[in-house]
């Protein structure tokens, strides 16, 4: 608190620096927030396509010996 001749007391000071710490931190935990948003949903990407290629190697060939081509997953 500011005291008559106007000078700042050392507590204040400390309130300050944690208000700006706390700030910074909130956006550093934002930041890494999204980017982890991000990378969840690049990997769900790249399951749901190995998941499909699976899907596609595990059906059954073709029987006919004239098209029989093996699947190339």
């Amino acid at each position: 608190m500011a005291t008559r001749s106007n000078r700042i007391e050392p507590e204040t000071y400390l309130e300050i620096e944690n208000c700006i710490l706390i700030r910074k931190l909130k956006h550093v935990l934002r930041n890494t927030m999204r980017q982890n948003l991000i990378a969840v949903s690049t990997f769900r990407s790249h399951v749901d396509s190995l998941t499909v290629c699976v899907k596609l190697c595990l059906q059954p060939w073709d029987e006919n010996p004239a098209t029989h081509k093996p699947n190339t997953c």
